[in-house]
Formats: C-alpha cells, structure tokens, sequence
C-alpha cells in the first residue's frame, strides 16, 4: 500500500459537527468520551461554531451555566478551560495549546496556530455558492458535504436548536434547487430521490410533494403521482392543520387530466445521494491515503485504489465519504456496480458508468462502439462498430475507444470512476479494468474498485500491482475491523443522547468482532430485546446467529403480503424494477392481500427499513438482509419463484436482444429448468461474442454444456454440438486456436450420424480446415478440406469460400501460382454472388500471393480493391498478423526492395484515405523494416515508431508486438543493447494479449535471445530459452515467425557447446524451409548448420555448409553489418 502524508494546504485543526463530534489534531481524533466534563464539549462546540469562532465571556457562561451568578459562572468557565487546554494539549502531543485558546477579558476564542476548519462553515459556503450560481455540480458539492443534523448528541441543548434548524433548512434549499436541476436535465430517478430525502428533512414540504408529482407523471406513473398527492393531502392535514395550496393542488388536476400510461424510464444510480450519510467513524488514514489520491488526480496524474475487506465492513461506506470528498474538490463520480447471486452480465459496472456519463452529456459519444451502445437503456442508431473484424484485436480496439472517451471526461474535469464488487464481476470487466489502469495514467482520473479480497477478484490486483505499478502507485486500503473504541463511538453515535452500558458495547464487539454492519444491527436488535441472554460467542468470518434473529423478527412484524413480496424481491434480484414486481405480484392473488395493494407493501417494506426506493428500483439496505431473506425461504419456494422471475423477464421484453439473458439463464438454472438455462446461456454467450468478451463467452458456452451434458438424445446431441461449435469460434477468435480445434472436433463427432444438412457439415469442416492452416497441421487441413468440398452444394458463395481456403492451403506451401489460380476462380464466384466478405478475402490472398513472386502492381491492384470493402476479413486476417508483411521472406534481391518500397506507399496512401488505419500502421511496419535493412537507422526507427502508435490506436496488440520485436531487432544491431530489451519486454506484454500470441512470442523470444547474450546476461538467456522450448512443444512452431526463433536457440546451444541440440535445430529450420521454400530461411538454416557440423567436427561438410550459406547471403536482402543473418553468421561460421 502507498501511504501518503496529509497535503500541507490542510488546516492544523478539523472539527466535525455536522452528524457528529469529532476533532482532528496532528492525526489525533477526540469525541465527546475524550473531554472531561460535559460542560467543557459544549464550550468547544459552541466555539467552532460561533462566528470567527469567538464567543463573548459572559454569553458563554450564559448560555453554559444559566442558573449561577457571574462569579461562579466565571468559575466554571475557568474550569471548563482547563479541561479543554489539558485534553487538547494530550491530543497536540504536548504543543503550545495557549495558542489554541486564547482569552481576553471579554472573549474567548479558538485559535489553533496552523488553522482551524469546520464542516459546518464548509457546508455554509458551498450552499450558498451553489444556490447563488444554481450550477448542478456546485449544488451536488454542497449537499454531499451536509454529512447530518448539526450535533445529534446535543439534541436537546437550547443552545444548539436555532442552528441546527438554520443549517437544515439551507440543506433542504439546496436539495429543492438540487431535484429542479436533476428533473430539467430529465435525470428524473435521481430527483425522485432528491425530493425523497428532502421529505425525510421535512414531511410538509409542498415543493417537495410536488416535485415526486410531476416527476412521477414525467415518468407515466400517473397513479404514483395522484397516490403522492393524497401522501400530501395526509400529512398536512395530520401536521399542520391545513389544506394544499392553489399551486399543489392546480398540479393535481392537470395530472388528473392526463390518460394513464407508461413510460420506460432509465435510472442513473448516483454516486453519492443527497441523503445525510452515516457517520464515518475512524478511518482516518483511509482518509489521508483518498485525499493524497484525489490531489494527484487535481495534479493531472491518474491513480488507482482499491479497497478490499470482508462483507459489512465499510467499503461502501468509505466508497461514499471518497466521492463525497471528490465532489467537494471539484471533481465528477461516475460508479457501476457487480452483483453477486446473479449472472454476471459482460462489460456490466462499465455499462452502468457509460450510461450515466452520457445521462450527465452526451459529448464524445460518438466514440463508443455500437457494440457497447447496444446495452444501454438508450440505444444510439448513430454508433459506428469496431472497425476491425480480427475479434483480438478488436477487444482491444473496443477497450481503447472507451478509454479515449473516458479520458476526455477527465480532461474536462477530473473524474473518479468507482467499480463496486469487482470480485463479482465478468472476467471482461476486470480486463478492461485493469486495460484503463495501464492506458489512463496520465489522465486526472482516478480509478476506485472495492472487492472481498484478492483471492475472489479473479487476479486483478496482483495483475495492476505486477503490471501497473511498475510505472505509477496502486494504493490498497485493507479495511480491518473496528477497534474498541471505534467500535463504541459508532453505537454511541446510533444511541443519541441515550446512555449506552459499557458491558452492552463490549458484549456486541464480542459478537460481531469490529464488524460495524454486524455491531449496528445487533444495537438494534439488543435495544429491542434488553433481557436476551448472550448467545455462545462465534468463530471469527461467521455471520452471528443474532443477526439472522433480527432480521427475522422484523419479518414477523410485516404483513403476510409484506413478507411475501420481501421474499419475491430477495429472488428477482438486486434493484428489481417496479414492472417486474407489478409481473409478479398477481401470482399473489387471492392469498388475502389484492393485486392492488403492491404500493401499499412496498411502502410498509420501506417503512420497515429493509427495503429503499431508487426510481422505480427498490433495493434492500444491505446484501446480507437479502440473503437472510432468500434462505428462509423453502426451497421449493425459491425454484418456483425464479421460474416465475424468468418467465416474467422473458414477456417484459419487447425485443430478443434487449432481454437480460444473463438473469434469465440464471434464474431458469435455479429453478432447475437446465434446458431454458442452456438456451439463454447460449443467448448470452453469444451477446457477450458480439461485444468481443471472449473469455466470458466461453463461460457461458461452457456453463450451458454442463447443464445438458452427457447428451443422450439426438436434440441434445445437436445442441452439444452447435455449442461446441460456438466455443471453436470464440476460441478461434480470442487465439486460442488449440481449443478451438478440440471444440469443432467434438462438435463433429457429436453429430456423426445424426440427420445433419450438408450445408453445416461443410460449414464445420470448412473451420476445421481453416484452424488446422493456423496452427500448421497441414494433413489434417487438407482432409476437412476436401470433405468440405464432397459436402458442399452449388451455392456459388459456398464455392467462393471452398476455393479461398484452398488458396490459402497452397500459400502456405509457398505454392503461389497455384494459390493465386484459386483465388482468382473464388473472386469471381464471389462477385456472381453478390458476397462482400468472400471477394475481400479473394483479393487479400491475390495481394499476398503476388507480392512475394514480384508482381507489385497486380498486387497493388488487388490490395486496393480488398480496400475498398472497408474492413478486414475475419478469416484471413489472422493468418496476415500472424505472418505480418510476409513478404520480407520472400524478397531476395535489392531490386525487390524498391518496388516494395513503393508499393508499400501507395497503399498507404490508399488506406489512409479510406481510413484504413490497420492498414497504414502494417504498411509503416514493412516500409521501417526495408529501411532498416538499407542501413538507414533513423528513418527506420521513425517508421517503426509510427506503425506502433497506429496499432495501438486500432487496438492491434499483435500489431504492436511484431513492431517492438523489430524495433528489438533495430536497437540490438545499434549496440543499444538496453533499448533493445525494453522493446522485447514491452513486445512480450504485447504478445500475451494477441490473438496470435505463439506467433508474436516467437519472435519475441528469439530477439531477446540474441540481446541478452550480447549483454552476456545468462539467467535471462536461461530464462527465455526455457520458455521458447514450452513454447514450441506446447503449440508447435510456425513456419515463418520460428525463423526468428531457432536460429538463436542454435546459437545458445552452440556456445554452451551442446552439439546434439545445435543439430536438431539445424534439421528443424532445413524442414521448415523445405515446406515453404523460404530464401531467408535457407540462409538461416545454412548458417546453423555450419554451427552444427563445426561443433561435431566434420570439417567438409563444415566448409560445404559455410559456402552454401555465403552463396545464400550473396543474393539475399539481409546482407550487410544491419542484418541480424550477417551477425548470426559471425558467430557460428565466419571465424572458423
């Protein structure tokens, strides 16, 4: 954890009135319990609160001690004096408290030397700031800084009436010019509860009344807002005695007027509520560690905390008091939120961020992808979709889009984004978490995520402290329990001025072990029972069995209907909408509580402090109440009601791609529906595809699978196998190309002897095939090749694919005329077909299969029609990143230089205009590696840089990592040996998040071979010949990127005089180039068997070898000090 010093701006002296009594000093805390002598705390308080913090002598005894004389009451000031100067200057640790106070013959004042602030004159300045600007965010300030009544303990004391009512009616002020804000801007959930908590300040407030009538008729609930007028009607009449006024009562006769309806209404979830919140007790070095975090992110920096601590401890709370504190400083909150006991929905806290960042404005929103606009509550027709059709990179592209539209939020005024539960979010949501920790570091935007602890956040945190803190600080707040006197200021707090027992505080942190949820409801719970005897205390990380008790007692005192709907709403969920409710609540008919009465219960659940409206959501108090509600119910009880929930979801939604598939599946699985559970978990899997959250895709896919596996009939059979094949795709698109293998295998023999159409089968062996060229298993492509081929019909699109994969069979063989050939008869097939995607992929294997045999200008030609199709084909576009400009294998002499050179320009120029960046950073790519060829460092180097910053912005990780490793390359052949290792380290975080990730590290990992033997760095080297080995044995080599490999683990093998080894990679490279007819490769494998002859001592083959290798050199590009092959040789041949 960092911990930081408190900022030096800060006053010596910080006095809480406001909900509490509390003083700062020096990092020491005081309450009422530290001050002797009641009379000495109300002196205090009287002087913080008075104006300049000054009180007259004779108004303070006044006021203190009214019943003496002056003499005597002179007396009792004294003393009271004494007792502040003798406490305060234990709290100072023995500084010169006559400072602190200072008296005069007629005044007494507060004066601490470094300054003294109060949150009472704090709130006053910002209240009316805000209601003289009427600035929506100035306002949001002022109300999150009245943190409660002034000096609840003190509720009785005259002294303390007349202002605690002039602070409330300017909380209540600001909290009308507040929901006026909100209801302008349409934020109408949010003024809703707005009004709410000024009605909680004060039940006769007709503008109140009002404002939740014409919001709730805004928001089509028209009974609502007659219901809130009889509300009215009630307490004014049972309060003051009067009737509504003309105005009130003019709004409900024009809401009378309307026609019933209803309107969907999104619902913001605000960050920080105006309602008061509860006392923060102690944390003050939380305290410290937020503000040193928010002065940062004022600084312009960006920042990450996490707060970690078991359930009931307080992250919510301190959560709260850091936006609250964030607000006052002038920055914007935005928060989403996990859920546990429901399905984890993808991108779900994120989606709840976006949605109320564009509620706030919608600036920038063209910036995120219409993959993610999908979700919202308001879908934006104008969204574009990721311009990438690799489903890598196009995660990533996706992840940069909303970081860029997040960093621009910041830039205009620094923001503090909060994720809530991140151990129970979607694994793609802690990815993008930590995605935004990495890119957004120089943004003023501070990211703050709670969670249970490290082991259930799925590895986030050690991957920000790992990844991250190698270049900014991650702080850790480990909230820990209460300590015994924290834990008694928090029940004396709750008790008011009531006396709390010393055995009974001690007697509940024996219970609840300084949990502070656990110690309030058992304050609560034992108040009501003062005789209980005391349970057996429980082990420690337990929920006590009072706890349960209370809870369960105040179900008893609910209504039969009250209970029912309680234990409904445990069941649908966190934040169940009132439409669900209203779904559910007919099925209650005729069990002595009407359909009609739902408000009427909601309000006694409210009432009964369970439950707590949100706009039309209603959510309860706490996690732990739901759970102790939902496990008291039977559970044939709890399977019959999620079957309800699901089905209601299912006929709430108007549309198949706006229904909340994750609830569903889940609630149909814990209604032991397996088969509707796999449906909607196939549904799921599917969007969370769409939105390129592979890993959670695959989730869903297999989750599903457990769910109707084995399958013993041929239904079930056949949905195996669809899912199967689901799960090859997302494989296959995340780069995990060995289980997208093993999954379309099994969808095959899944369906072996079923009546399945040719079509599919085609269809299946067709990606078989196209998985089987990725990972070079060239026998096994070329039989699902030809078995797609027996299947296939007539459709002529059909044929257009059949003869692109052939195609790129014969490529990969080097077969480029024939390659070419077949391409050409798919280009027509497709354009007969009218189909986009099989005529771009035509033309991108005519580009690739002419660039290497010379023929530029076909080339060009061919990869500027591919352009004009906009995007890349997402079957192809593996195999080009993975072989990225593979034509530097290919080119063997000068001439071809040049006229890559200046092919490689125009189509850049043709990309650029088309906005084909992916195409202009690949063309930055090759155009760097001819000039580092050529010898021309510094432009290379430009060109390389360029390629790198394209990639990153199109969100290519693949991309990004085959330019480092040439900037390796680069750096390594300059002698700038510890530039050169940075680019692989930064490559090799690269690589891990590619698509392709094999093929990047191969690369990878041969550059750093050679960089650290040069720096003669033996545990390094060690290290990455250890894992180039796993590498290769795990996934097998590619015939074009292990090039870059083996040739270097020859050379380590070959100094530590390991001949065996030596050879083995000699005969792996002369394998690899017989398959391909590499001329670069066959120089490389020259050279290494040169190294392997001379280390067994054949001296002729040794010589034959070396010529063979120089002929080689002779004709190929890579010859002069700038190639790695001219280094290569130098070491393993020349000197011999």
């Amino acid at each position: 954890m960092t911990h930081r010093s408190r900022p030096a701006q800060h006053p010596a002296v910080e006095i809480s009135l406001l909900g509490r009594f509390q003083v700062l000093a020096s990092g020491a805390r005081l309450g009422d319990e530290d001050i002797p002598g009641r009379k000495a705390s109300a002196l205090l308080k009287l002087l913080a609160l008075g104006p300049g913090h000054q009180l007259a002598r004779d108004v303070a005894v006044e006021l203190l001690w009214p019943d003496l004389d002056s003499g005597a009451g002179a007396a009792q000031l004294y003393k009271a004096l004494h007792q502040l100067r003798k406490i305060l200057d234990a709290g100072e640790r023995g500084a010169d408290t006559g400072k602190w106070i200072a008296v005069t013959k007629n005044l007494v004042r507060l004066a601490p030397p470094g300054g003294l602030a109060t949150d009472v004159g704090a709130f006053e300045q910002a209240a009316q700031d805000a209601l003289a600007s009427g600035r929506l965010d100035a306002l949001e300030r002022a109300a999150a800084l009245y943190a409660g009544d002034l000096l609840p303990m003190d509720l009785h004391a005259a002294w303390t009436q007349a202002p605690r009512e002039h602070l409330r009616q300017l909380y209540i002020d600001v909290l009308l010019a507040l929901a006026e804000a909100y209801q302008k801007r349409g934020d109408l959930p949010v003024a809703a509860q707005t009004y709410r908590t000024a009605l909680d300040k004060d039940a006769t407030l007709e503008a109140a009344h009002r404002g939740l009538m014409a919001v709730f008729a805004q928001q089509g609930q028209r009974d609502r807002a007659l219901r809130q007028y009889g509300i009215c009607l009630d307490v004014l009449a049972d309060e003051l005695g009067v009737a509504p006024s003309r105005e009130t009562r003019a709004l409900y006769e024009r809401i009378e007027r309307q026609k019933p309806g209803v309107e969907a209404s999104g619902e913001r979830v605000p960050l920080q509520a105006p309602a008061s919140m509860a006392p923060l007790v102690n944390r003050v070095d939380e305290c410290r560690t937020i503000d040193g975090c928010l002065d940062q992110v004022l600084a312009g920096r960006g920042g990450v905390l996490l707060i970690e601590g078991p359930a009931g401890i307080g992250k919510s709370r301190l959560v709260r008091e850091l936006t609250a504190r964030a607000q006052r400083r002038g920055c914007r909150a935005l928060a989403g939120s996990a859920y546990e006991m429901e399905g984890a929905i993808a991108y779900g806290p994120f989606i709840d961020i976006l949605q109320a960042a564009l509620r706030e404005s919608p600036a920038d929103q063209d910036l995120i992808p219409a993959e993610i606009t999908g979700a919202l509550s308001e879908r934006r027709p104008e969204a574009r979709p990721v311009p990438n059709s690799d489903p890598g990179a196009a995660q990533s592209y996706l992840f940069a889009a909303i970081a860029e539209f997040l960093r621009r939020r910041a830039l205009a005024a620094p923001l503090v984004i909060v994720v809530e539960n991140l151990h129970a979010a979607d694994q793609v949501s802690g990815e993008l978490f930590h995605f935004l920790a990495r890119r957004l570091r120089d943004a003023p935007l501070l990211l703050v995520a709670t969670l249970r602890d490290r082991a259930t956040a799925g590895g986030v945190p050690e991957k920000l402290l790992r990844s991250v803190g190698e270049t900014r600080p991650v702080d850790i707040l480990p909230l820990n329990p209460l300590s015994v006197a924290d834990h008694h200021e928090l029940l004396q707090q709750q008790s008011g001025e009531q006396p709390l027992a010393r055995e009974r505080s001690d007697e509940i942190f024996r219970l609840s072990e300084g949990n502070p949820l656990y110690a309030l409801e058992l304050h609560a719970f034992l108040g009501r029972h003062a005789s209980a005897g005391e349970p057996r205390p429980q082990p420690a990380g337990t929920i006590p069995p009072l706890l349960r008790a209370n809870v369960l007692e105040r179900l008893a005192a609910l209504s039969p209907g009250g209970r029912r709907l309680l234990t409904i709403a445990a069941v649908a969920g966190e934040g169940v909408a009132y439409p669900l409710l209203e779904a559910l609540w007919p099925g209650e008919k005729g069990k002595q509580d009407a359909p009609g009465s739902l408000l009427d219960v909601l309000d006694e659940l409210i009432d009964a402090q369970l439950l707590y409206e949100r706009g039309i959501h209603y959510h309860f108090r706490h996690a732990l109440h739901r759970t102790f509600v939902y496990e008291s119910a039977s559970e044939a009880r709890r399977r019959e009601l999620h079957a309800r929930v699901a089905r209601s979801l299912v006929e709430l939604g108007e549309r198949e791609d706006e229904l909340p598939v994750e609830s569903i599946a889940f609630h149909y699985q814990m209604a032991g529906d397996a088969r509707q559970a796999a449906h909607f978990l196939t549904l799921a899997g599917r969007r969370a595809a769409s939105m390129y959250a592979h890993d959670d895709a695959l989730r869903s896919y297999r989750r599903a699978l457990e769910m109707l596996e084995p399958a013993r009939d041929a239904m079930v059979k056949r949905i195996c196998g669809n899912l199967h094949a689901l799960i090859g795709d997302t494989s296959r698109a995340a780069g995990y190309l060995a289980e997208s293998f093993a999954a379309y295998e099994r969808a095959m023999s899944l369906i072996e002897g079923l009546p399945v159409n040719d079509a599919d089968l085609t269809e299946l062996h067709c990606k078989i095939a196209l998985v089987a060229i990725f990972v070079t298993d060239m026998p096994k492509a070329g039989r699902h090749l030809a078995q797609a081929w027996r299947h296939a019909g007539n459709e002529p699109r059909v044929h257009a694919r059949l003869h692109v994969l052939r195609a790129l069979y014969l490529w990969h063989f080097n077969r480029l005329e024939e390659a070419a050939r077949y391409a050409h008869r798919a280009l027509e097939l497709a354009e007969s077909a009218r189909a986009a995607v099989e005529s771009a992929q035509a033309c991108e294997i005519l580009a690739m299969a002419y660039l290497p045999l010379g023929r530029w200008q076909e080339g060009l030609r061919y990869e500027k029609q591919r352009l004009q199709h906009g995007r890349w084909s997402p079957d192809l576009v593996v195999a080009t990143d993975a072989h990225l400009c593979l034509w530097e294998y290919h080119v063997h002499e000068d001439r071809m230089l040049d006229q890559a050179t200046i092919f490689m320009r125009e189509v850049a120029a043709e990309a650029d205009r088309l906005g084909d960046l992916r195409c202009v950073a690949i063309c930055q790519y090759a155009l760097g590696t001819i000039q580092l060829w050529r010898g021309d460092t510094a432009n290379a180097l430009a060109r390389l840089d360029e390629s790198l910053a394209l990639h990153d912005k199109v969100g290519s990780p693949a991309g990004m990592a085959y330019a480092l490793a040439r900037r390796a390359v680069l750096h390594t052949l300059a002698n700038a040996i510890d530039l050169g290792w940075r680019s692989v380290q930064k490559g090799i975080e690269q690589a891990e998040r590619a698509s392709i990730r094999n093929h990047c590290l191969q690369r990878l990992y041969g550059v750093g071979i050679w960089n650290r033997l040069q720096a003669k760095d033996a545990g390094q080297v060690s290290e990455l010949v250890s894992r180039s080995e796993a590498l290769l044995a795990a996934g097998g080599p590619c015939t074009v990127c292990s090039l870059d490999l083996y040739p270097w683990l020859a050379l380590y093998y070959f100094e530590r005089g390991e001949t065996d080894r030596v050879a083995q990679c000699a005969e792996r490279l002369e394998s690899l180039v017989a398959k391909t007819g590499n001329p670069v490769g066959e120089a490389s494998a020259a050279i290494v068997r040169c190294g392997a002859e001379f280390a067994r001592g054949n001296t002729e083959r040794f010589h034959d070898a070396r010529r063979r290798a120089i002929e080689l050199m002779q004709t190929s590009v890579l010859k002069g000090s700038t190639s790695p092959v001219t280094y290569l040789f130098d070491r393993m041949a020349g000197a011999h």
